[in-house]
This record gives C-alpha cells, sequence and structure tokens, in this order.
C-alpha cells in the first residue's frame, strides 16, 4: 500500500466490535450509540517518525448500562419460549399452589396457538415479556424483520390480555456478554422502542433434557457463586418435562435457602402496571380479530392438512383393496361370436386415421365391419379413408356435419345393427385381440359395456411419460375397484364396447356434457346394465405431449365429469354403486380433494422450510414434535401411492418397471398442474351460470 493511503487508512477508529457494559444488574438498557473517531498523528521533523496521536472525536463504542436493584435474598424466576398447551398449565399449576411469582417470554406463534394460556398468565397475578413473533436469532435476521416482530408481538400481547409488555428477552441469549455490533445494534432500536432487556441471569441447560435434579444443582450453584438472581428456563420447544419436575423441588429448596421469590417488577422496584401497562379502545378490539382471523387461518390450514391426509390415506387403501378383491369376468369357451362393428368417429384426424384403422382391421375377430363417420373435418381425414380402402367392403365412411363427438357417435347408431359396437378413437391402435376380449363379456346380457385398458403410446417426453404412469394407475387400481362395487364411471372413448341394444335404451350419446363417454356409461348402469373392465383389451393412444394441449385436455376431462355427476345426482335410486359411492367419491376426492390439496402442501413446505431455517440458524428450538407429525404425515400418502402403484404394475405384465422411479416427479410437478385444473374446471362450472344470465 502507497505511504499517503497507508496514513489515512490509520485515521478512522472504529470500535464495532466491541461492547462495553456499565453497571450491575439483570436489566439492561443502551447509553450510548456507536461513534467513529478520527486520529490525527503528529510526525518528527527530522525522523519522520510518529511521536503523537489525538483524537477528535474520540470513538466510542456501543455502551450497555445494566442496572436494578439484585437484593441477595431475592430471586426470580422466568420461563422462554411458551406458552406450550401441555407444560405451560403444568407450570402454572405448580406456580399457584407454591403461591410463586414468574415472568412468561412469550413466543408470538405459540400465543397464536394457545391464547387462553397467555390469559391465564395473566390473570394469576404473573408477568409477561416479548421474546418476538417466530422467535428468530436476531443477528441473522435483518433489522426490519426484528422489529417488525417485536411490533406485531406487542399487537398481539395487548389484543390477547389488555395489557402491553415493557420486558423483552432476546432469542437463544443474545445480549448477555461479549457481544458483536451486529448483535447490538438491534438491541439498541429495541431500547429506543420503550423496551428493557431482561439477561437470562442463571440459565440451567434445561433444554438438553437433564433430569430434574440436575436442574436443581445448577441453579443453586449458580447463586452460590454470584451469577446472578434471575432464573432463566423453558416451558416450550421440546420436551419440557424435566423442567415441569424441577419447579417444585426448586422453589421449595429455595424458599429452604432463604431466599424470596419475587416478580421482576418488584425486583426492578416498580409495579406491574408500569412493566405491563392496561390497553383498551376499538384498536385493540381490531387488532384481536385480526389476529382471531389470522389464528383461523392457520388453525384451519393445518386441520385441512391433516383431514386429507387421514382421508387420502384411507380412500388409497380402500380403493387397493377393492381392486385386490376384484376377479375377472370369467368367458366361457362355447364359441360365442356376436356381430361387431367398430365405430370410429374422426375429427381432422388425416395423420393417424390409416394407422388406426389398419390395427383394427388386423384384428382376430372374425367378419369385422368398420364405420369411420368424418365430423365436419376440415383436413385431408376422408380422401385419406376413401383412397386407402374406399373398395373395402368392411370399410364405410359417413359424414356428420354436425360437430361434437356425441353426435358422429349418435349418426353411427342410426346405421348400425350389429349386437356390440366397438367405439375406437381416431388416433389409437389397438392390439389385434383387444376386440376379442371385450366382446366376449356380452355373453352375460346383463353386461352393457365393457372398458378397455387405454396406454399412451407416444412416450416421448416427461410430460407424456408422466400421463403412462398416471394411466397404468387409473387403469389397473381405479377400475378394478370400481368394478367390484359396479360404479364405474366412464367406459374410454379410446376403447370401449357398448351393446347396442343397452345404449340405444339409455338414450344414446347425449350432448349435455362435454364427457360423452362418462354420461352414457352412467346411464347404462342406471337403466340396469353392468360395467366390466377388460385389462387385457390394450390399445395405444397418443397423449398430449404439450403442457398447452394437456391442460386443455384435462379442463375439459374434469369439468364434464363435475357435468355428468351433477346431472346423474340422483343415481343412487336406480344404481346404488354409481350413486351411493362412485359419484360422491368423484365430487370429493375429484374435486374437493383437490382444492385441500395445494393447501397441505402449503403447510409440508412451510414445516420444512420453517425447520431448514431454525437449523442454518443453528437455533435451540430448530425441530419440534409437530413438525414432525406433520413431515411423516405428509410423506405417508406418497409412500402409500409407491405401493399402489407397484400393485398396478404387479397386473400389468408389459409395462417396465423402471415407471415406479417417476413417481417422486408424478408429486413434484404433475400434481400440481392437475390440482391447477381442478381450480380451472370448478371456477368454469360456477361462472358459467353467471354468463350465460
Amino acid at each position: 500500500m502507497p505511504p499517503a493511503e497507508l496514513m489515512q487508512s490509520l485515521v478512522p477508529v472504529s470500535l464495532d466490535h466491541y461492547v462495553g457494559f456499565e453497571g450491575e444488574g439483570v436489566f439492561r438498557t443502551f447509553l450510548e450509540t456507536t461513534r467513529t473517531g478520527y486520529r490525527y498523528l503528529t510526525f518528527s521533523p527530522d525522523s519522520r517518525l510518529i511521536v503523537g496521536q489525538t483524537y477528535a472525536p474520540v470513538p466510542e463504542p456501543y455502551s450497555i448500562v445494566r442496572f436494578g436493584p439484585e437484593p441477595h435474598n431475592q430471586v426470580a424466576i422466568t420461563f422462554d419460549d411458551g406458552p406450550d398447551p401441555d407444560y405451560t398449565p403444568q407450570i402454572l399449576d405448580i406456580l399457584r399452589d407454591r403461591q410463586a411469582p414468574a415472568a412468561f417470554f412469550i413466543v408470538g406463534e405459540n400465543v397464536l396457538k394457545s391464547p387462553n394460556i397467555v390469559r391465564r398468565i395473566i390473570e394469576e397475578g404473573h408477568e409477561v415479556g416479548s421474546h418476538l413473533f417466530f422467535h428468530p436469532a436476531i443477528d441473522e435476521v435483518p433489522v426490519y424483520r426484528v422489529m417488525a416482530e417485536l411490533f406485531a408481538m406487542q399487537r398481539l400481547i395487548a389484543s390477547t390480555t389488555g395489557r402491553g409488555a415493557v420486558f423483552f428477552r432476546a432469542p437463544y441469549g443474545i445480549g448477555e456478554e461479549d457481544m458483536q455490533a451486529e448483535q447490538a445494534r438491534p438491541l439498541q432500536l429495541i431500547s429506543q422502542a420503550g423496551y428493557i432487556h431482561v439477561g437470562g441471569g442463571i440459565a440451567p441447560r434445561d433444554w438438553e433434557n437433564i433430569a430434574p435434579d440436575e436442574i436443581v444443582k445448577q441453579v443453586l450453584d449458580a447463586l452460590d457463586q454470584q451469577e446472578g438472581r434471575v432464573i432463566s428456563l423453558h416451558d416450550s420447544g421440546g420436551d419440557r418435562s424435566a423442567t415441569v419436575g424441577a419447579i417444585g423441588p426448586l422453589i421449595d429448596q429455595l424458599r429452604a435457602d432463604g431466599y424470596s421469590i419475587v416478580s421482576l417488577a418488584q425486583m426492578l422496584g416498580t409495579t406491574r402496571d408500569a412493566i405491563m401497562p392496561p390497553t383498551n379502545g376499538a384498536g385493540e378490539t381490531f387488532t384481536r380479530y385480526s389476529f382471531g382471523v389470522f389464528t383461523f387461518a392457520g388453525t384451519g390450514a393445518v386441520m385441512i392438512f391433516w383431514a386429507a391426509v387421514l382421508i387420502g390415506t384411507i380412500r388409497s387403501l380402500g380403493v387397493m383393496l377393492l381392486a385386490l378383491r376384484r376377479r375377472h369376468f370369467s368367458v366361457p369357451d362355447d364359441g360365442y361370436l356376436p356381430s361387431v362393428v367398430v365405430v370410429i368417429p374422426a375429427f381432422n384426424e388425416e395423420s393417424g386415421i390409416l394407422d388406426c384403422l389398419s390395427h383394427v382391421l388386423a384384428s382376430d375377430f372374425p367378419d369385422l365391419s368398420v364405420i369411420v363417420v368424418d365430423n365436419n373435418s376440415s383436413d385431408q381425414t376422408s380422401a385419406r379413408v376413401t383412397g386407402a380402402y374406399g373398395n373395402d367392403p368392411r370399410v364405410r365412411l359417413i359424414h356428420q356435419p354436425i360437430p361434437g363427438k356425441s353426435a358422429a357417435l349418435n349418426m353411427a347408431y342410426e346405421q348400425i345393427t350389429a349386437e356390440v359396437v366397438v367405439a375406437i378413437d381416431a388416433d389409437t391402435v389397438i392390439l389385434p385381440d383387444a376386440i376379442s376380449r371385450l366382446v366376449g363379456a356380452f355373453r352375460d346380457p346383463k353386461v352393457g359395456a365393457v372398458a378397455g385398458n387405454v396406454k399412451v403410446g407416444n412416450r416421448h417426453n416427461l410430460l407424456s411419460v408422466l400421463q403412462a404412469l398416471e394411466y397404468i394407475t387409473a387403469q389397473n387400481i381405479d377400475r378394478r375397484a370400481y368394478e367390484t362395487i359396479r360404479g364405474i364411471l366412464v367406459v374410454p372413448g379410446a376403447i370401449g364396447a357398448w351393446r347396442a341394444q343397452a345404449v340405444r335404451k339409455a338414450g344414446l350419446y347425449s350432448s349435455d356434457t362435454v364427457t360423452e363417454d362418462a354420461d352414457l356409461t352412467v346411464a347404462l348402469s342406471r337403466a340396469g346394465y353392468r360395467v366390466l373392465f377388460e385389462e387385457n383389451a390394450i390399445a395405444l393412444t397418443d397423449a398430449p405431449d404439450r403442457l398447452r394441449g394437456f391442460l386443455r385436455q384435462r379442463l375439459r376431462w374434469i369439468f364434464g365429469m363435475l357435468q355428468t355427476a351433477w346431472k346423474h345426482r340422483g343415481a343412487y335410486r336406480q344404481a346404488r354403486g354409481v350413486g351411493l359411492l362412485a359419484i360422491p367419491d368423484l365430487i370429493f376426492f375429484g374435486f374437493i380433494f383437490g382444492l385441500m390439496a395445494p393447501i397441505a402442501d402449503f403447510v409440508f413446505l412451510g414445516t420444512l422450510l420453517n425447520g431448514a431455517v431454525n437449523l442454518i440458524a443453528d437455533q435451540t428450538i430448530a425441530w419440534t414434535r409437530s413438525m414432525t407429525y406433520i413431515v411423516s404425515g405428509y410423506l405417508a400418502l406418497p409412500i402409500l401411492d409407491f405401493i399402489i402403484a407397484a400393485v398396478a404394475f404387479g397386473f400389468e405384465r408389459r409395462e417396465r418397471k423402471s415407471l415406479l422411479l417417476l413417481l417422486p416427479l408424478r408429486h413434484l410437478i404433475y400434481r400440481p398442474i392437475l390440482y391447477f385444473c381442478v381450480y380451472r374446471a370448478i371456477a368454469r362450472a360456477l361462472l358459467r351460470p353467471l354468463v350465460k344470465w
């Protein structure tokens, strides 16, 4: 460093690294704020050596005054981190029985959970002080947060108890001795706000779960060594049973040794009203209701969390047990061969229609005929079909100018004389034995429809692969379970077989909903027919591989199922499995549960964030039992989901088990997107009548 710069660096003198204390006592307030001094050096004209120095002004460190008489025969007992719903009432009982006062330095988030305990503290003559709202280490968070928490804490105490709070104690014992400037700066602002900082004095390590006898011993040894007259214990933040066990013996021993147990106000030589001034007015009422709403929201979120976990677990286990209980319907080998026609509705499907047709015509089912319904396409769909199969007597092309899949299918039914209709989407290809496997169930005249097993064929990116995983689980668990209770709600348009007579009896396809397949499926059940699931009738379909297309498809599905549930809300009279079980399950778990689940996610993420921040700050209350319960409860659902998915893959012989490794991504990425679709669908359902009006 050049000489001039070196000399210049010697001029300012700062004592930010040092905090001075004056006086004795457990109470602290600021006397001086740090001040930078300037040093001026005097040099010898001959040797150019430094021969003198002066300061103008003199540098000043932070200076804290300790005050408050501590008579030799008086002690005060204080508790930090509460209130706790388990331990604080037990401590209050002991203090009441022994007529001993105490001071409680309370934490805001705990006050919101147990306001009645704080009121009891005041009613029984004890004192309260601020321990901040979220118990942060004040030297590791911004000063504005400390002051915001201090203000919020003051409003909370006033609205809860009708009194203010002058006493303050910093979490983690910050502000005792050997402080640095970053610790002193927030304490200075707190003092300027009118608070009196109360030191910890004697602090037995009760947070380490030492025995009650050891707590008593540490306190008595510290008193013998003149380490102070204020005892700092903890009534929350973990297992405080040892602290509870130590209070009674400690009070008895202190009095036996000649000590008087006094309040902090008595030790300071003032009154209780001076350190907890009464408050009143409309402002306090407004604040009380404001915090009440905040508390209700927090408590409600936790209640919703546990409701989602509990109900989700019960539902998942129930569905899995029903799926395992289900047995595949038997098909006698008696040569049953009904007449079958395949109907393919097509709207702008020029890219895939020929592939779909070629796979249908390659079916092992004999005497198969196909009807392709061009549903007002604007591309070359009809031209492709005519060019490839115009002379094939098995394929017939008809045109339906009225848009809509239901109109296209109903037009086909006007020309159908076959007993069984297999409906296939134009973007789907089927395996050669799919139709044969579907048709066998219709030997039973009570069977009205059979759902095939749809799989995602275009597994090109993460979104389509996650849909493939969803299809495998839903097909093999949900449909099996629903078949057991006769409650299948959807025969998929991608592949499904229908008894033509039953469809006509149910009134054909309806345009009342945007999910015409689900609407007709429920109508068949209400007409007295059974709906089955044939897992070996496999079709490969193209799933949306872009987010926009996926959102559009799922909005239609979810909204359509909501329409179907509302339209068939009276199904319990004709089809109990559908009306009493399947539709309520759809409404609750498809919609209400979808609304609850994001709240549960926020509770879980908030718990993790809170614990992570505490651990990073090396806080003594880094993790609590309630946090453990929330994390354990939340993780129970993904674990159960993995078990269910494994069971689903057990039903599938042709699927790669490695797909199970993507289950975490389904929870992290896929589920939030589905919940977003649920919110959109419900909003659309609610707003649609208003728009029409």
